[in-house]
Formats: C-alpha cells, structure tokens, sequence
C-alpha cells in the first residue's frame, strides 16, 4: 500500500495536520425517495491511495457513504473523492473516521492533495 507519512519538518506537519475537507454524508431517504445528504467540515489525519483518515466532530456509521471534497495543494481545484465509511472511534478531541476510497487514487492525485 502506498502511504504517505507525516514529514520531519514542523512547518510541513503543521501544514498538513491543517488539511481540510468537506464532507458530504448520505444520512437517510428523504420523502418521495430523494437522498437527503448533511455537510460536515473534517480534518485529514492521514491519507493514502486507498484510504483516509478523517476527524470529525460527530460520529458516521460504518457502511456510510461519503463524497469528500478536498482542495487541491494550488488551491485553485477541488477533489471529489467516493468512500465508505469503515470505523468510527471516539477519542477525548472527537471522532477518528476511517474511510475506504471506492475508487482508488492516483499517485498524480494523491501527490495533488498533499
């Protein structure tokens, strides 16, 4: 699996302990068979290819699904990236989410977000 990890420099951990996402959650059908969706804001903990780790301040069911919005490292281009909610665990500072993309990323992609 490819993984990126936390850099050894205190400006880029700071950087990248900063990223942000949008989260779009699909929270139950509405009347007439309409999705019904809830945006929350989340930060990204850690992110590979194939997953990411999202905190939050409310928790998601496992089996959830998610369309997460992340800026690009320009700031000029936003992601919208497919995933499953995993596992939710609570922690003192809020919720640690862990998702699975339903479409795996790019290295180009994944270099993008960072």
């Amino acid at each position: 699996m490819t993984e990126l990890l936390l850099p050894s420099s205190a400006e880029q951990i700071n950087q990248r302990a900063d990223r942000r996402a949008t989260i779009r959650c699909h929270r139950h059908q509405g009347s007439g068979g309409a999705a019904t969706y809830e945006r929350l804001w989340a930060r990204v903990r850690r992110i590979s290819v194939k997953r990411i780790r999202l905190i939050l301040s409310s928790r998601i069911e496992p089996g959830t699904p998610l369309t997460i919005e992340m800026r690009t490292k320009d700031q000029e281009n936003t992601l919208a990236l497919l995933a499953r909610v995993v596992h939710a665990r609570r922690r003192k500072w809020g919720w640690l989410v862990g998702c699975e993309f339903l479409i795996r990323l790019t290295a180009e992609q994944l270099e993008e977000l960072l």
